[in-house]
């Protein structure tokens, strides 16, 4: 039941609001965004004002809408103008808060379920995580690209997990085990 309760909550996130902006389901596609504008919020690193408002910018709307405004002059002036006016006025608690709460809408999009892989003999991979995950989508579920871009992450590694058990790749980790390894990492 433990991972039934886990998938739905996946499927069906609580919704997160930051400095009155709801964020939208973390996306494949918001996470290629993100990575492609070297948000340390994915690549790690400080997090200054301007990383903020774009995290915000980009997490506040579907990832095909972020992607054309921040190729537009004029949203990027609105982001640095007004916006960034704004968060002058804001304090550093408010802004400290606002980046663990965007820190926690994207660990939980990165978080699938345990799994235990079988022996099958294959090879290591080495090509991004984010382009496996879109290959995987597209061959294993028969997305398009563009549906593979649309779905959320979080659902889309808890689906791929599913297919993999179907496959014979991978057992789930039941919830005896989890909580025997919880145990023994805290204990």
């Amino acid at each position: 039941m433990r991972l039934a309760l886990q998938y739905s909550s996946v499927t069906f996130p609580d919704t997160i609001r930051v400095f009155g902006f709801t964020l939208q389901p973390v996306t494949l596609g918001h996470a290629l965004l993100l990575q492609s504008q070297r948000s340390p919020f994915v690549v790690g690193g400080d997090k200054s004002d301007g990383h903020l408002i774009v995290a915000l910018y980009i997490l506040s709307r579907p990832w095909r809408k972020g992607e054309r405004g921040l190729r537009s002059g004029w949203v990027r002036w609105r982001m640095k103008s007004l916006w960034g006016n704004q968060f002058k006025l804001c304090s550093e608690l408010n802004k400290l808060k606002a980046i663990a709460l965007i820190n926690k809408h994207l660990d939980r999009a990165w978080q699938g379920p345990a799994l235990w892989e079988n022996e099958t003999g294959g090879c290591t991979l080495s090509a991004p995580s984010l382009l496996l995950l879109k290959t995987r989508l597209m061959h294993c579920l028969s997305c398009s690209r563009d549906q593979a871009l649309d779905y959320p992450l979080a659902e889309a590694k808890w689906d791929i997990a599913g297919h993999a058990e179907e496959n014979r790749c991978a057992s789930w980790v039941g919830g005896e085990e989890l909580d025997f390894i919880e145990g023994k990492r805290h204990g």
